[in-house]
C-alpha cells in the first residue's frame, strides 16, 4: 500500500477528514481522541523516527520557508529527541518575532526542559540567544 491508499482508506473509515485542499492537502483527525489512540499505540522509537521524517520531508519540500516554519519544525525535532536540532528551530521562532510580541502563542507553548530554556534565554537575551545555544550544542 502507498500513503494515498492509505489515508483514503481512514478517510473513508470516518477516522480523519480533510482538513484543506489549498495551499496543500491537510488531513485532520476526527476527533482527539482517536488522535491520542493512535499515537499512543506507537512504540516510543517509532514515533521518534516518525517526527523526525516529518521534519526532513517539511524542510525537503519547503527549504524556503524554514523560517516560517521553525516552530513546527522545533515540535517536531523535540518529539524526536534531537535537542541540538529543537533549539537551532526555537531559535530561529524566537528571532522572528517583532519585539512586544509575545514569544510562543498560546498552542505553540515549548514543551520540554530544553525547549523552555531556549525560549526563555531568547526572551530576556533577543540578540545574544542565537550564540547562547550554539555554545551549549559545542
Amino acid at each position: 500500500m502507498n500513503a494515498r491508499e492509505d489515508l483514503s482508506r481512514l478517510e473513508a473509515s470516518g477516522l480523519i477528514q480533510v482538513a484543506a485542499l489549498q495551499p496543500e492537502l491537510e488531513y485532520l483527525f476526527r476527533h482527539a481522541l482517536v488522535q491520542e489512540a493512535a499515537y499512543a499505540s506507537l512504540l516510543k522509537q517509532d514515533r521518534r523516527a516518525l517526527h523526525r521524517a516529518a521534519a526532513e520531508a517539511i524542510l525537503a519540500q519547503h527549504p524556503d520557508r524554514e523560517r516560517e516554519l521553525a516552530s513546527v519544525l522545533a515540535l517536531h525535532f523535540e518529539h524526536a529527541g534531537e535537542n541540538a536540532r529543537t533549539a537551532e528551530y526555537l531559535v530561529i521562532r524566537a528571532l522572528r518575532q517583532p519585539r512586544g510580541d509575545r514569544l510562543f502563542q498560546p498552542r505553540e507553548r515549548p514543551r520540554g526542559r530544553l525547549a523552555r530554556r531556549a525560549a526563555t534565554a531568547c526572551g530576556r537575551r533577543r540578540g545574544q540567544c542565537f550564540l547562547g545555544i550554539q555554545d551549549e550544542r559545542a
